[in-house]
């Protein structure tokens, strides 16, 4: 049986044959190509993406430096003294910041009509809040909280977590409740203490529905608190980006105190933790889990991101860096006694020990003697 040949007109008119085969090789060296450069134009463009989350953060490290210089003060997540005097109530560490990033007009609005509860209130995207790796952000019109400004870059609220009543107190974190003070407060160095880094926002969903991934949702029926067992949370993380159990995420926003403080990112002006706040405990892109869906306070928010391999940083030193999802993380199975240093009953009494870096990284009056891998 004959090959069948493909012609064309070459010059003068003479037909030149060539055969199906070599079409299909043509075809099939064409196609190689094309998928060989998807995924670098795909990586370019992320890392593109990558970038401008950097600068973002370094924005908000600057602007949270200039805030210092005005206030002699970090700003508190909570109960800040400028927020109580308007007076403004359950107001974050993100509107105290707006006038420090060119959005004085976005904090005379929120201030303006003395709302107490600042969350509730909606007001535009901003873009230096979001970072384009996340397509979430574009979902939070079919949140529940509807028209609320999402945020993608969350506070470091230390290693240990406390519920917002019991942060009273200058703790591991540097922007805790109300006494915050200032950059004197990193005895590990500003170089060595991280300010900020990113969280992935809620999926859409709304309140209860089972299933999604583990980094847009909050595992329920995990104790979260600084006495509990961390790595309970992490054992949440499943296959493929999803939690071990769909029925572990029903975590029902609307219809809990959470109602007043949102999902993961979704309401940026908050003070809540899991609006804008992340604790150095699990390593970066593990789970976040909640004691119940109705004592919202008692949450484990972990840092987050859609790059590939780890999260971007900013230090209190103003510096931005990108730590990877293998830095040093221990101990998770040993819950502490003790909300300022974490502390186990030993052998022969109460011992102290370490989480690992990571969490000395977070922990801003550590004294640890660590640095930034």
């Amino acid at each position: 049986m004959k090959e069948k040949n493909l012609v064309r007109t070459g010059g003068g008119g003479k037909l030149i044959a060539f055969t199906l085969v070599e079409l299909l090789v043509v075809i099939a060296i064409i196609g190689i190509l094309i998928a060989l450069l998807l995924p670098a134009v795909q990586a370019a463009r992320e890392a593109a993406r990558r970038m401008q989350c950097t600068n973002h953060l370094k924005q908000l490290a600057l602007a949270g430096h200039t805030f210092h210089d005005a206030y002699k003060r970090l700003p508190a997540s909570y109960d800040d003294e400028i927020w109580l005097s308007k007076p403004v109530w359950y107001g974050g560490w993100p509107g105290l910041l707006l006038p420090f990033f060119e959005q004085q007009a976005i904090y005379e609005d929120l201030i303006k009509d003395q709302y107490w509860y600042v969350q509730d209130k909606g007001v535009t995207r901003l873009n230096t809040l979001l970072c384009p790796s996340d397509g979430n952000s574009a979902l939070c019109d079919t949140n529940p909280g509807t028209g609320f400004t999402p945020t993608n870059y969350r506070a470091c609220r230390g290693d240990l977590a406390t519920c917002c009543w019991e942060e009273k107190k200058p703790t591991r974190s540097w922007c805790p409740n109300k006494n915050t003070g200032g950059l004197a407060r990193a005895t590990s160095g500003t170089s060595n203490t991280i300010m900020f880094s990113e969280g992935v926002i809620h999926d859409g969903s709304s309140g209860g529905q089972p299933g999604g991934s583990y980094k847009s949702r909050i595992a329920t029926g995990i104790s979260a608190h600084y006495n509990q067992n961390p790595q309970r949370c992490l054992d949440v993380k499943g296959p493929n980006g999803t939690f071990a159990s769909a029925s572990q995420t029903t975590f029902k926003d609307e219809e809990s105190y959470a109602d007043y403080f949102g999902y993961l990112g979704t309401r940026a002006f908050s003070a809540s933790v899991q609006a804008n706040g992340f604790y150095t405990l699990l390593p970066p892109n593990s789970p976040s889990c909640a004691t119940s869906d109705y004592y919202a306070y008692y949450i484990w928010t972990s840092a987050s991101s859609n790059h590939t391999g780890g999260v971007n940083c900013a230090l209190l030193d103003g510096s931005v860096t990108f730590i990877s999802d293998t830095i040093s993380t221990q101990n998770l199975s040993s819950p502490s006694t003790s909300d300022n240093i974490p502390t186990r009953n030993g052998s022969d009494g109460p011992e102290t020990f370490s989480y690992g870096v990571w969490a000395e990284l977070g922990a801003v009056n550590s004294g640890a003697s660590v640095s930034v891998p």
